[in-house]
């Protein structure tokens, strides 16, 4: 049987406005270390991620203990959000209504 493991990325900077090269927040960094040891003791025979640098990173000291080199798949990326698309107001608008997205964002329909 095949067991897979989905691990969503870690705490990014928010401040950081480029949202595929958005970096982890010290808190995320440190999260990594607690994914590692999660699945330190599983057998794993492949890595995937989104090309988004914070989910290369999290995963990235897991599939070194590994010996895995992680491949990249862009239907892993993210919503693209919109302007002022990272607030609550946002996120409590689009799970109302999945076909609500703000000007220049998707709507979790489209994403689906």
């Amino acid at each position: 049987m095949t067991s897979m493991f989905f691990v969503r990325h870690a705490r990014p900077n928010y401040s950081w406005e480029d949202d595929r090269t958005r970096p982890l927040s010290a808190e995320g960094i440190a999260d990594c270390q607690y994914v590692c040891n999660t699945l330190q003791n599983i057998s794993l025979d492949y890595a995937i991620s989104s090309p988004y640098i914070r989910s290369i990173k999290t995963i990235e000291k897991c599939a070194i203990l590994h010996n895995l080199e992680i491949y990249f798949d862009e239907r892993y990326r993210e919503r693209e959000k919109g302007k002022n698309g990272n607030n609550k107001e946002m996120f409590q608008k689009r799970w109302a209504d999945f076909n609500f997205h703000e000007d220049g964002g998707e709507s979790l329909l489209m994403v689906q």
